[in-house]
């Protein structure tokens, strides 16, 4: 295995560690660390719904973004975006790619779980909480 990542394991602080057959990974398989930890952890990037700003506009200026910000397969895109066509494997990286083509500004990004007041009610409890928790 290469070099280790040191953060702790999302996975195995939140009910296991495993392998895509379904077997338990063991901590020299994991590029994370296997260490438990007291405090909450932020889902991976890959795990958490797409943020409709950075995909669709390919810009987020939310420094406190609570969404995902890595790349979608095809199948994830489509599930979340399917108004919107797929820029193809590695837009993210891809510096010709021009966004949602010219992006046309008087239409607002589709998606088909949140509204934009549901987003804001969301964050905003979620930052209750956490005051309420200091």
């Amino acid at each position: 295995m290469n070099k280790k990542i040191q953060k702790p394991c999302y996975f195995y602080n939140t009910g296991g560690c495993y392998n895509s057959d379904g077997s338990p990974k063991s901590e020299q398989d994991c590029k994370y660390l296997h260490v438990k930890v007291i405090e909450p952890l932020e889902k991976p990037q890959h795990l958490k719904p797409p943020c409709k700003y950075y995909h669709l506009r390919k810009i987020c200026n939310n420094s406190c973004c609570v969404f995902g910000h890595s790349e979608l397969s095809y199948d994830r895109w489509t599930q979340y975006f399917p108004t919107h066509e797929y820029p193809g494997k590695d837009y993210t990286r891809a510096e010709q790619y021009v966004w949602e083509k010219d992006y046309d500004r008087s239409v607002s990004p589709q998606s088909p779980e949140y509204s934009d007041k549901q987003l804001e009610r969301t964050i905003l409890l979620m930052l209750l909480r956490q005051n309420l928790d200091s």
